[in-house]
């Protein structure tokens, strides 16, 4: 591809020259001189676009088996993307099913109605689901959480596994969804770019 591209730069710079030629010719021509000191520049001028244009043809469909390459990997990738989302969805479903994890899920209205959304969303909650120990920097609320009265805030280390693992999965299937979608708007922006390839699609 490269010295085709080469070539083609070379001939436009050779156009550009026997353009030149091929007006003194016809200008020379008319006036009935001869011998013509620019004869055959026209011909010459044909050949060359003739040969530019073959290149061009060239290079473009070059560029067009990339393109179709390019959409075929696209659709692979999308393929495997769906699969991994399908089964990241399926573990994030199947892990919320844990009791702990269902109170979890309910836990942030429960403490904004008594008073302590910001204890729990911002102190307890990063630090529980960290799975760190209670001596690696732990907030002063932990006890009121692990210790709690009200069931629906109440979580010890028996449900931090579970919920931990539910947390996890719901980051593994976000993750999934994003990479999913940036590999369809790529598609997208690939047939939007060259519509010629919605035949190949």
């Amino acid at each position: 591809m490269q010295d085709i591209s080469q070539r083609l730069r070379v001939i436009k710079s050779e156009i550009e020259n026997t353009q030149r030629n091929a007006a003194a010719e016809h200008a020379f021509a008319a006036t009935g001189g001869t011998p013509n000191p620019w004869h055959g520049a026209s011909e010459t001028l044909n050949a060359l676009h003739k040969e530019k244009r073959a290149l061009e043809l060239e290079i473009e469909g070059s560029a067009l088996v990339a393109r179709i390459e390019r959409l075929r990997t696209l659709d692979e990738e999308l393929v495997k993307a769906m699969e991994t989302r399908t089964s990241a969805d399926e573990a994030q479903r199947a892990a919320s099913e844990h009791e702990a994890v269902q109170r979890w899920l309910k836990a942030g209205s429960i403490a904004r109605a008594v008073g302590v959304a910001y204890d729990f969303e911002t102190q307890f909650g990063p630090w529980y689901l960290s799975n760190r120990e209670r001596y690696a920097g732990a907030p002063t609320c932990v006890d009121y959480f692990m210790q709690s009265s009200n069931p629906g805030l109440k979580f010890t280390e028996a449900d931090r596994p579970h919920i931990i693992r539910w947390h996890l999965a719901k980051g593994a299937a976000q993750n999934a969804i994003i990479h999913w979608s940036a590999l369809a708007e790529q598609r997208a922006l690939l047939l939007r770019e060259h519509p010629e390839l919605s035949v190949a699609a």
